[in-house]
């Protein structure tokens, strides 16, 4: 029998609680929705299924980390950010597959911002 998926958290552990929040709070586009313990903020991307992306104050992982989000507009999503964030590197992509734009957060986590490019030919 297949796993009966209900949903996902993705972890990401952080030196700095309130640092990070700021970076992710602007990658996000808006402040965490929950802090499920003192050392936790949590943002819920998605409801049903429910899928949310949590920060974790941990000093020995912090930096460790790799954090991927499918956006639906990577272009809009880097013109938006490029307002915080001047020194945005350029996205990449592979033409009629995928585009990817790589971003490093206050403890050198690796997140990438990517969009399916597949989809549009499959319509």
């Amino acid at each position: 029998m297949d796993l009966s998926f209900a949903g996902a958290v993705l972890d990401l552990c952080v030196s700095d609680l309130s640092r990070a929040e700021e970076f992710y709070a602007i990658l996000v586009g808006r402040a965490p929705d929950l802090r499920p313990q003192p050392d936790q903020c949590e943002w819920r991307l998605h409801r049903e299924p429910e899928v949310a992306f949590r920060l974790t104050k941990d000093q020995g992982s912090a930096g460790h980390g790799k954090l991927s989000l499918g956006v639906a507009d990577l272009a809009a999503e880097r013109s938006r950010l490029l307002a915080h964030w001047a020194d945005l590197p350029a996205a990449v992509e592979k033409p009629g597959v995928i585009a990817l734009l790589h971003l490093r957060d206050p403890d050198a986590n690796a997140v990438t911002l990517w969009q399916d490019l597949l989809g549009s030919r499959r319509a």
